[in-house]
């Protein structure tokens, strides 16, 4: 298991004090398991601390992982892209609302760093 709540809870207080200057952070949407609005719930925390750099990923089978073969022998569900393809879509405005630039696929800023 590689969650751990409390730590997950502490991270936002941690990247504030950090004394790295250009801190962000990656996260995933489209596992199963976890809502949409999970997801929006963890970006909007994030989001809450204004950091300059956003990485947001959906979940793909990349093959030869473990992860592709456990979907293969139906061990594992499959990402979710019907809710990969709804955040997808609405990542772009609803990021540039908080003052993001959108500069790769998966990748957003804010402006001059």
């Amino acid at each position: 298991r590689h969650y751990d709540k409390e730590k997950y809870k502490s991270l936002p207080e941690v990247l504030t004090n950090s004394p790295i200057p250009r801190v962000g952070i990656d996260l995933m949407y489209g596992i199963p398991g976890v809502s949409v609005e999970d997801f929006y719930l963890d970006l909007n925390t994030f989001l809450s601390i204004n950091l300059p750099h956003l990485s947001l990923y959906s979940l793909t089978l990349e093959k030869g992982t473990q992860y592709s073969r456990n979907v293969k022998d139906s061990k594992k569900a499959p990402p979710k892209e019907e809710e990969q393809i709804k955040i997808l879509s609405e990542l772009p405005s609803f990021l540039a609302s908080y003052g993001y630039e959108w500069y790769e696929v998966s990748n957003y800023s804010k402006p001059g760093l």
